[in-house]
């Protein structure tokens, strides 16, 4: 009996303890709400930057901006789903009115695309994708139109080079299936292979990139691959032909990305047969699967004879003989041999 009475008790002061608190925590915060009402001004959604429209996610078609250098925008489809772009930024907010957006382009590819590379003029524009395709626009100011599509990979391509224009319009291609494929344009719109370099490696060749244009060297590709080596064409003016040299990468664990140096001429002297003598370096950095960088250099002193400015447009499938001088330059450089300098 007494503990009932005393749990009755209990229970009495604790609901009426319990209840009071809580009304007044309750008036507390409809009052604090209240201040804040009267002292905050009201909200403008038209003019708060953050509440702007959100094209959908599934929409396509094209967005179109307002103001001086209007751009229209096409968005595209992929595995992925679809990319809604950015939203416009009108000009009187910038306070610039020439200020142009970026160029959105519908690829069409059918699958993820790996790399897009812009030519020597950024006037064209390569992509490649898993669908093993490779696009070609013409790009000219805010305008582009898709001018080519190459194939010819049996697998992935994952990356593109330009070619210096001194060497025509070449295009270098990198694939899955171990491939290094390069295209030429032989006129607007019309593309041919100019050289197949199918099983290059046994694994993918996951970079490829040209060298910066020389005499020396000439027409030089270096491709980068999971097989642990990089593979160096050197094209050969005089009987249309590309040579391979391979270097192994020390780790063999496989070799991602590689990239060139502007080449290092030395001071031309006069050698005793009456001709010029010149050396040149040319630097190549490639980036393995060790986490590891390695430096690699080959430099030639090649025989010069009569005009030091080289040669004239040149034949060949590249025309890799443009800006080239005699025979003699081209053989040095496909004779000297590659150096790793240095590993970090």
């Amino acid at each position: 009996i007494y503990l009932s009475i005393y749990l009755s008790i209990y229970l009495f002061y604790y609901n009426t303890l319990y209840h009071t608190t809580n009304t007044k925590h309750n008036s507390q915060q409809r009052m604090m709400q209240q201040t804040m009402q009267q002292t905050m001004p009201p909200s403008n959604a038209a003019n708060n930057p953050m509440n702007y429209a959100r094209p959908s996610a599934n929409a396509m078609g094209t967005t179109t901006g307002t103001g001086t250098g209007t751009t229209t925008i096409t968005t595209g489809s992929g595995p992925y789903g679809t990319a809604a772009p950015p939203p416009a930024e009108s000009a009187s907010s910038t306070g610039n009115t020439n200020k142009k957006g970026p160029i959105y382009i519908d690829t069409q590819h059918d699958d993820m695309i790996h790399d897009a590379q812009m030519d020597y003029y950024g006037t064209k524009l390569a992509t490649c994708s898993s669908d093993r395709t490779i696009k070609i626009y013409d790009v000219h100011g805010d305008t582009y139109t898709h001018s080519a599509t190459l194939q010819g990979h049996t697998g992935p391509v994952w990356s593109l080079s330009w070619s210096h224009p001194q060497y025509g319009t070449v295009l270098a291609s990198a694939c899955f299936s171990g491939s290094v494929l390069l295209h030429r344009e032989t006129r607007p719109r019309e593309w041919t292979l100019l050289h197949n370099a199918r099983n290059l490696h046994d694994s993918s060749v996951n970079c490829v990139r040209f060298a910066p244009p020389t005499r020396a060297f000439g027409l030089l590709l270096a491709a980068a691959s999971s097989d642990g080596r990089v593979s160096v064409l050197t094209h050969g003016p005089q009987d249309d032909s590309w040579m391979v040299e391979y270097l192994d990468d020390p780790s063999r664990l496989g070799v991602n990305s590689l990239s060139f140096a502007p080449v290092v001429n030395g001071t031309a002297v006069t050698a005793l047969s009456g001709g010029m003598t010149s050396t040149a370096v040319l630097c190549m950095v490639t980036g393995g699967c060790d986490f590891k960088i390695r430096f690699w250099s080959k430099t030639v002193m090649a025989m010069e004879e009569g005009n030091m400015s080289g040669g004239g447009a040149g034949g060949g499938g590249a025309g890799a003989g443009a800006g080239q001088g005699g025979g003699a330059v081209g053989t040095a450089g496909r004779d000297a041999m590659w150096v790793l300098d240095t590993t970090y």
